[in-house]
């Protein structure tokens, strides 16, 4: 029985699935048109839970940005975690493990500041690739980073797999049926034992 226990364990390893994990980074520079844009990179992870299209990311974590944000709040942010508000958007689009194409929003306000975090995203069309930060009560500057527009303007690379295995149903299946199967035979063994 043990031995086919460990099969079966080994069996459904091999049809485990896995989330997929990418990192971000986009990159800001000093635009004199705009006072409140500062210059430096914001990067981060994105995971994934399956291939396809319209795909919700399961986190996004913002892990840096540049220094002059941290007096809003220090890295890393969540904003998968942030409650969704009308305008809220979360679709990626992944292929045989590629991130090909998303777009992401999300924004908090707290009593101390808002946040605002985008990937390819805007209401006007454009792809915003932005961070930024506001002080409700007025008492500090606006402060963003904007990257290039759009999902070229952002640097996705996969990352190592940061999550663990999650069987698929089917794995579940075949799983059950082996052990179950198992189960039959060894009742069988055992019947026949006993009656000689």
């Amino acid at each position: 029985m043990h031995r086919l226990l460990a099969a079966s364990l080994l069996v459904t390893g091999v049809f485990a699935a896995h989330a997929d994990v990418f990192t971000f980074s986009f990159t800001s520079t000093i635009d004199p048109s705009n006072p409140f844009n500062v210059a430096g990179t914001v990067a981060g992870t994105i995971v994934l839970p399956h291939n396809g299209f319209h795909v919700a990311a399961s986190k996004i974590l913002v892990s840096s940005y540049p220094a002059a944000m941290d007096s809003y709040a220090p890295p890393p942010l969540e904003p998968t975690a942030w409650p969704d508000q009308p305008g809220s958007m979360n679709m990626f689009t992944i292929v045989k493990g590629n991130l090909i194409a998303g777009q992401f929003f999300r924004a908090l306000d707290t009593p101390d500041y808002d946040v605002d975090f985008r990937i390819n995203y805007d209401n006007r069309g454009n792809g915003s690739n932005y961070l930024g930060f506001f002080d409700p009560t007025w008492t500090r500057d606006w402060i963003e980073a904007r990257g290039t527009p759009g999902f070229g303007g952002i640097n996705i690379q996969e990352a190592e797999d940061a999550v663990g295995a999650v069987p698929e149903p089917s794995s579940v299946v075949l799983l059950a049926s082996i052990v179950g199967i198992g189960g039959f035979v060894l009742l069988g063994r055992r019947g026949r034992l006993g009656s000689s």
